[in-house]
């Protein structure tokens, strides 16, 4: 047996440096064989392999086991079995373990494709010259872009990767005890209302104050809850203590609500916010010490006045003129005397009783001392008004506190509800305490104490976003409070010197407080037209996941791995066509969520939601369901007119979203932005699942998953300005630009299988539909008949001809990741312009009404000859289809709006005024024709259209004809200004050749394309 065990030993000594699970699983079996070498049985071998979650390792040990009854005396009865039975024998696995047998199972992936075309580019020298330029092309924009635009424009420019990994751990941290959080408060769902409030209370009561009636509230409870509750107590006091330690809270504090805290919420200051105001709170990775404010009443009171109350214990109490800082914790009355305050006057309508009159005089009385009948006389126009505390003495003056009464926190609209509190309380410590470590690390890793350990040169530190630092340069981290506050906006890192780069991460990225230059007005319109036009738009569904699908194939990312992540998504939330063992799923969801794997999706940086926003969100509407009076103004769609007529916008969108009309609507759009999100985790997922699959840790498979898909966590503060104002969706075209550039680079073979399949597919359409391919392309519009990036035709051709015997083609530019970026034809600007730079959103829809022209279509809004109810409703018109999502869904108000004014499809969105046209036999406003069913593929992104060769014909002349004219119009006006001597005769000759040059170009570019 020694001999077995030794050579064992042997045979793991090579993997004791490895840190992977197989290698850390051969230790344990030698540890625990060595151990147990005397008394071996089959229950104490099933014990141990119930810790095994390695598959490879179980193996390994089945092995193990089969050498070691080899050398086993044959006398010994407890080596009667074998491996197998070992393994039957073994309690059922956790969820974790089962999900890191999920995790490990490959699915493989055979890429023949691929095989092929990396031969080609291999063989033929393309990848060697492609990656050869891509380096090049880096180290020259290296040398020739100024430091502070590359800090500008550069995301995470000069961050080290150190840095990066650890603000996502940061986050993996908060997510794991975020999600303890919501297991915990589902724990207490049983508790009715009642209960409660009671438990609310008890949590506030502090332990040993009241024994009596500490005990009492305790035995109301159900005994599970009060256990649950105890761990949050505990959960709570750990957090507590750990924000001490992080400067965040007092010690004095932390003392005086020990084990008795919860956050107190308001009903005005929660229920009544709208989403968009929560949105912006939940944004920000900086402390916001919400928690840490503090609440009840404080005061300044003048060492006189408190003297002069009562001089004789004064006496006894300090020392004559000076502040003692031994009154802290004394308690004082405070006496008020008050002006009458208009008896026989009726209160004002929501007042509760006469309200108190002027404040004309104050004493403070020390409590335990007899108080003079001045005060306490029922015929004395003095009265108590609560028992303060002082807190801290400051120059000549008393710090005084009270908190505020049960009676006056019930005026207040305090939510006594414990669940409520609970998970507001524990999700802001959480996230307080996390960023809290996460500076301390910043300021022990990378600040500097002193300005003399600085290599470089130090700048002021600034929070404005047009200001970079370069590489050289170092910052003082300001010592700036929140306001409300003791607490260091910066924690641990103020007042250290810290790198250029890192303070241009720290200030957006801990800071808080996204850049608006617009102002907070602006950002919630632009955030809701963008989740209009992205998120709520069915064709954008169908882009998104279509250009994920080429992204995926671009990383090596195989079916069998999306299939996978599909299955596990569905899973976790209990959808038809999932794995069975849900657990196990929503452990691998959890571990992929909690590595960062998720992070810069879309959803994430435009909703923002927190982990525990659901359950926050489900006891809200629970709350308002329970108190809805005193909660909740006037709703409804009669009540958002009302408000609407009196300029009252906020209370009218308030009111409309919480009528029934609303509910139904936010549902819907809340199923969509899942939905959305949901088909971005698929992919993230599935690449998540390759890195494992690849034998990275965690960390490593979720910086894989959001480096194989577009991050939109961006720090680079010119590029967040340029979104934040007219430039929206930027971020998209900023991220997949380079990922397009380094595939080209390094795996040329990838486009080289793109545009032979696309290439393949459009030749089999010509080849069954018939027709000539080459000539029905020379007639299709400029921007559609070429090539995207000169590979991947813009357009297949489909098999079939339409009713018309039309050829019919798939437009694929937008499934293919920026497939139109150098389409400079797709828009009408005065200069040629790449579609990502074009200005979009709010801002430039200010610009187009002004000019009177969109740059969709390059057309005027309105005529010169439209009468008003033609020029209000056409505007009418560009103003719903530019901020309602693009849904195949009528509108009544848009009937109403066509009738009035004869504008056909007035106040309809672009979806359903293309059916409406397909169905009336009408082109839409690019002269194509459509069938209903054409019509209503395009809607959800699948961009089918006929192309007839006549209509393409009389487009293309038409076009030619106008151009034809514009010209005749310039040669016009050169001979209006040859005949009035303001040009010369060379000049005019000259001049009017160059127009004929122009005019013969475009009748010979009509001709050929008509050939």
């Amino acid at each position: 047996m020694d001999e077995a065990l030794a050579r064992l030993a042997e045979d793991t000594e090579g993997g004791k440096e490895s840190n992977n699970v197989k290698a850390n699983t051969y230790r344990r079996v030698v540890q625990w064989l060595a151990k147990m070498a005397d008394k071996f049985n089959a229950g104490q071998v099933a014990a141990f392999l119930r810790g095994m979650t390695n598959i490879e390792a179980k193996a390994y040990v089945r092995s193990v086991f089969t050498r070691l009854q080899d050398d086993a005396p044959a006398t010994q009865s407890d080596w009667a079995f074998t491996a197998d039975d070992a393994f039957s024998q073994a309690p059922n696995p956790s969820a974790a373990e089962r999900a890191n047998q999920l995790i490990s199972k490959s699915v493989g992936r055979t890429a023949p494709l691929d095989a092929v075309a990396h031969a080609i580019t291999r063989v033929t020298g393309v990848e060697w010259v492609t990656r050869n330029v891509y380096d090049k092309a880096a180290v020259l924009l290296e040398r020739l872009i100024p430091e502070r635009v590359k800090a500008g424009v550069v995301s995470d420019y000069g961050v080290p990767e150190a840095v990066i990994d650890q603000r996502s751990l940061l986050q993996g941290r908060q997510r794991v005890q975020l999600r303890k959080t919501g297991a915990l408060v589902e724990k207490l769902a049983t508790l009715t209302r009642a209960e409660s409030r009671v438990a609310y209370e008890w949590m506030n009561m502090k332990e040993g104050a009241d024994a009596a009636a500490y005990d009492s509230v305790m035995q109301g409870l159900p005994q599970e809850s009060v256990k649950v509750l105890k761990e949050v107590q505990q959960m709570i006091d750990k957090l507590s203590r750990e924000a001490v330690r992080l400067g965040q809270l007092s010690p004095d504090a932390y003392e005086r609500h020990k084990f008795a805290y919860l956050h107190r919420s308001y009903e005005k200051y929660t229920l009544g916010l709208s989403a968009e105001e929560k949105a912006v709170r939940s944004r920000a990775i900086a402390v916001l010490g919400e928690q840490y404010q503090g609440r009840g009443l404080s005061e300044f009171a003048s060492m006189a006045e408190m003297r002069n109350a009562a001089p004789e214990w004064w006496g006894r109490k300090v020392v004559p003129y000076k502040v003692d800082t031994s009154l802290k914790g004394q308690k004082f009355i405070r006496l008020e005397r008050r002006a009458p305050s208009g008896e026989g006057v009726e209160p004002l309508p929501g007042m509760e009783g006469k309200q108190p009159g002027k404040l004309q005089e104050v004493a403070y009385w020390p409590v335990g001392e007899p108080i003079p009948s001045k005060y306490s006389d029922k015929l004395s126009d003095w009265s108590p008004a609560g028992t303060w505390e002082v807190r801290d003495t400051q120059a000549g003056k008393v710090v005084l506190w009270r908190d505020f009464t049960k009676n006056e926190r019930t005026q207040m609209g305090e939510i006594d509800e414990a669940r409520f509190a609970i998970a507001k309380t524990l999700q802001m410590m959480i996230h307080d305490v996390e960023v809290g470590r996460y500076l301390e690390w910043m300021a022990q890793n990378y600040g500097k104490k002193d300005a003399d350990q600085v290599d470089g040169t130090v700048v002021d530190a600034s929070e404005r976003m047009r200001d970079t630092f370069a590489t050289n340069e170092w910052v003082r981290v300001p010592d700036v409070k929140i306001p409300g506050t003791e607490v260091l906006k910066y924690g641990k890192l103020a007042n250290h010197y810290l790198p250029g780069p890192i303070w241009n991460d720290v200030r957006q990225v801990v800071a808080g407080g996204h850049f608006k230059p617009f102002g907070e007005k602006y950002d919630k319109l632009l955030s809701l037209w963008k989740t209009s036009k992205t998120a709520l738009s069915p064709s954008v569904h169908m882009n998104n996941v279509m250009s994920n699908f080429v992204m995926a194939d671009w990383h090596d990312v195989g079916a069998g791995h999306v299939t996978k992540a599909l299955r596990i998504l569905l899973s976790a939330s209990q959808k038809l066509g999932g794995i069975t063992d849900r657990e196990a799923a929503q452990e691998v969801l959890n571990r992929y969520q909690d590595s960062g794997g998720d992070t810069g999706s879309w959803a994430t940086q435009e909703i923002a939601n927190e982990q525990l926003e659901p359950l926050l969100a489900a006891l809200e509407e629970e709350l308002g369901q329970d108190d809805g009076g005193s909660m909740q103004a006037q709703i409804g769609v009669m009540a958002a007119l009302q408000h609407a007529s009196h300029g009252r916008f906020s209370d009218s969108w308030a009111a409309a979203v919480a009528s029934k009309p609303g509910k139904g609507m936010g549902k819907a759009a809340k199923a969509m932005i899942d939905i959305y999100q949901a088909e971005d985790d698929v992919f993230r997922l599935a690449a998540w699942l390759k890195a494992k699959e690849d034998g990275l840790d965690d960390m490593a498979a979720g910086k894989v998953a959001r480096k194989s898909f577009l991050d939109y966590s961006i720090n680079a503060p010119w590029i967040n300005a340029m979104r934040k104002s007219g430039w929206p969706f930027l971020a998209f075209t900023y991220r997949a630009v380079p990922m397009l550039a380094e595939i080209a680079a390094k795996k040329p073979h990838k486009l080289l299988k793109l545009m032979a399949l696309a290439g393949g597919l459009n030749a089999l359409g010509s080849m069954l539909a018939g027709g000539d391919d080459d000539k029905e392309r020379k007639l299709l519009p400029e921007e559609k008949a070429g090539a995207i990036w000169g590979m991947v035709p813009k357009l297949i051709r489909m098999p079939w001809n339409d009713a018309h015997d039309s050829p019919v083609y798939l437009d694929i530019r937008r499934w293919i990741p920026v497939g139109d970026v150098f389409d400079v034809g797709q828009g009408h600007a005065a200069i040629p312009m790449l579609p990502g730079l074009m200005p979009t959103g709010p801002l430039a829809m200010l610009f187009e009404v002004v000019l009177n022209k969109t740059s969709f279509t390059g057309k005027p809004i309105t005529q010169e000859t439209d009468t008003v109810a033609q020029k209000t409703a056409k505007l009418a018109d560009y103003f719903y289809k530019a901020f309602a999502p693009n849904l195949l869904l009528p509108n009544p108000v848009g009937w109403a709006l066509e009738e009035a004014s004869g504008v056909k499809n007035a106040g309809q969105t672009y979806a359903w005024s293309s059916v409406s046209d397909a169905a009336h036999g009408r082109t839409d406003a690019f002269g194509r024709e459509m069938s209903v069913a054409q019509a209503i593929a395009s809607s959800v992104g699948v961009k089918l259209g006929s192309y007839p060769a006549d209509v393409m014909r009389r487009n293309l002349v038409a076009q030619a004809n106008a151009k034809a004219r514009e010209i005749d119009l310039n040669i016009s006006q050169l001979r209006r200004q040859y005949q009035t001597h303001r040009l010369g005769r060379d000049e005019f000759k000259t001049q009017v050749q160059r127009e004929m040059e122009k005019k013969r170009g475009v009748m010979q570019n009509l001709s050929e394309r008509l050939q």
